[in-house]
C-alpha cells in the first residue's frame, strides 16, 4: 500500500477513485499510483510487512527409556 500526498495539506475529498483526509490518501493500483505522480502528488511507496510464521508448538521433553534386561540375559547365557 502506498501513501498519497496531495498538493494541498488540508484536501479531504476523493480525487482519482483515492479517498484523501487531511491531504493523505492510500492505493496500491499503479496506475493510479502513476497518475499521481504525473499530477504533482507524492508517493510515498511502503514495504509490506513480512508475514509472520505461525508459532510452533513446543516439543514435550522425551522421557529417559525404562532400562531393560537384554543386557542381563544375553550375558547369562
Amino acid at each position: 500500500m502506498a501513501k498519497i500526498y496531495a498538493p494541498n495539506k488540508q484536501y479531504t475529498g476523493v480525487s482519482a477513485g483515492v479517498p484523501f483526509a487531511a491531504g493523505v490518501g492510500e492505493s496500491d493500483n499503479p496506475t493510479r499510483l502513476a497518475w499521481f505522480r504525473e499530477h504533482g502528488y507524492t508517493v510515498e511507496e511502503t514495504t509490506p510487512l513480512a508475514e509472520t510464521p505461525e508459532p510452533v508448538p513446543p516439543v514435550e521433553p522425551r522421557q529417559p527409556a525404562e532400562p531393560t534386561d537384554t543386557g542381563k540375559k544375553a550375558a547369562a547365557k
